[in-house]
């Protein structure tokens, strides 16, 4: 038997199911987990008793594998929930903790629920007014309060399941304001019927409403003769009225959301921590772990190993000052915060993690802890360096190059130059005219239309060719260089690389050994 204290549970053991029934005669507890095989009496009988007495007390039974019509008689018996036994004892207790805490849950939620049925059924027989609740598709009288029958003069035997017609408004049978001409209340002075025939005025008012899934009318009646002494009354007390109904369908409405979030919640971290290769913790206020997912097993680590001790102790000295400083930031700003860091296995190996850490609020709003995931990125890591040392040799190798190298966008507008390229073409700082000039205007003005043909054909995959142009350089220079280009994506558009040299010593070497071209 369990007796729970704010969030925790407190034990009381019975040596037998007699001694448990001795204990529940002197004092009060949350819920009952009973074997079924017990010396003197088993768990099916000690449920009985249980429930012979009158006692509701949330009863969890433990039993063999294959022993169904145990369970069967059980659940004749009013036994709130099963275990079966074997397995994960871990998985098995976590299994008995949500169904204890459930069952308690439920018991207390119904009990809630019927203090506030009584609560409803109390004002609603106390209102002075006569209240009839009527079936909207049949219009048979369903419940009526005692005010009602005093009014018609027919005790409640006699009125209920029959046509309200027979005793209210008998001459508007077929033309019901509400469900006949579809009006929204109904608000006026109609006739009643009593027993010894005497029809009195009364003032009606009608209300649709939905009681358990099914449309019905909630007419409140009131003798006209008292309807000014009675009006503030009445008023009052449809209030009650709403306000109770109100609030016992707020109440049920949310303890329905409550369940349904509680189970999908469950089901998504049941599939979460399944599925995914991430590790899911939270920590207390002090930094100590309070839960870690299986998947720290990865690491060779067992969850218990983990458990109570303080996160710093996983993390490389390097990167702890880091991790501490965005713990303290979340708690401070109860914003989440995400931290790249180093832990180790216990093989010493280094793996880079990505913590995505969130504060965990209590009640009143105060940071408790922190819940996070921890993603491996050791890969990503691995692969960014490996990129960024190729970005530093291709860098390198392109900003030290003996040949002019440049890029260009489809139409030659220059894209970046380096410093080869710029000496070539006499300009000491070539990035002052990437994103302004067009290669082509370098071009002599005899062969620029050539020039255009040769960028179209590198546009159209006709590339890795040789040609050679004159070139105008920026100080009036007149040069010939050779160029090898070819289509290429740059920046995430279509572009084209361009390696030049200076061949303008031994294009006038040919001229003067074998005459210019004509």
């Amino acid at each position: 038997m369990f007796l729970e204290i704010d969030g925790e549970f407190r034990v009381s053991v019975a040596s037998s199911a007699q001694a448990a029934l001795s204990l529940l005669e002197g004092a009060e507890f949350d819920a009952i987990i009973s074997d079924y095989q017990m010396p003197g009496m088993d768990g099916i009988a000690f449920l009985k008793a249980v429930r012979g007495s009158g006692n509701a007390i949330p009863f969890i039974l433990f039993t063999g594998r294959g022993r169904e019509e145990i369970v069967i008689e059980a659940i004749d018996a009013g036994v709130d929930f099963y275990v079966q036994k074997g397995g994960d004892p871990n998985a098995q207790f976590t299994e008995l903790a949500h169904k204890v805490r459930h069952a308690v849950t439920r018991r207390s939620a119904e009990a809630a629920l019927s203090e506030n049925r009584d609560y409803l059924r109390q004002i609603y027989s106390s209102v002075k007014e006569g209240i009839v609740v009527i079936d909207a598709s049949t219009h048979t009288i369903i419940d009526l309060n005692p005010a009602a029958e005093k009014l018609l003069g027919r005790s409640r035997d006699e009125v209920v399941n029959r046509v309200c017609h027979r005793f209210m408004c008998p001459a508007e049978e077929g033309q019901c304001p509400i469900t006949d001409l579809h009006q929204v209340v109904d608000d006026s002075e109609r006739v009643l019927v009593r027993s010894d025939g005497q029809r009195i005025p009364i003032i009606k008012y009608v209300v649709p409403f939905s009681l358990q899934g099914k449309a019905c009318l909630l007419e409140t009646i009131m003798d006209n003769t008292e309807r000014k002494k009675a009006a503030d009354d009445l008023r009052l007390a449809l209030d009650k009225v709403t306000a109770a109904e109100e609030e016992l369908r707020r109440q049920f409405e949310a303890l329905s959301r409550k369940e349904q979030a509680l189970k999908e919640s469950e089901e998504k971290y049941r599939l979460l921590t399944e599925v995914t290769n991430d590790v899911i913790y939270m920590t207390d206020a002090e930094g100590r772990v309070t839960h870690i997912s299986p998947q720290i097993g990865r690491y060779g680590y067992e969850p218990t190993e983990i458990l109570s001790r303080h996160f710093s102790q996983f993390i490389v000295e390097e990167d702890l000052e880091r991790a501490t400083a965005d713990m303290v930031l979340t708690f401070s700003t109860r914003t989440p915060t995400v931290t790249l860091l180093r832990i180790r296995d216990t093989a010493g190996t280094i793996h880079w993690m990505e913590d995505n850490g969130a504060p965990v609020l209590s009640p009143s709003g105060d940071v408790i802890g922190i819940s996070g995931i921890l993603r491996d990125v050791t890969e990503r890591i691995t692969v960014e360096e490996a990129l960024k040392e190729s970005e530093e040799r291709y860098r390198f190798l392109v900003e030290t190059s003996l040949e002019g190298i440049f890029i260009t966008d489809a139409t030659g507008v220059l894209l970046f130059a380096n410093r080869t390229a710029g000496a070539i073409i006499d300009c000491p700082d070539v990035t002052e005219l990437v994103g302004k000039r067009n290669v082509l205007e370098f071009v002599a003005p005899v062969s620029r239309e050539a020039a255009q043909k040769d960028i179209a054909q590198v546009a159209r995959g006709i590339d890795s060719y040789l040609v050679s142009f004159p070139l105008v350089t920026m100080t009036n220079r007149t040069i010939w260089v050779e160029c090898l280009g070819k289509r290429i994506t740059f920046s995430g558009v279509p572009a084209m690389l361009v390696s030049m040299r200076d061949v303008t010593v031994r294009k006038r070497a040919e001229e003067a050994t074998c005459g210019p071209k004509t």
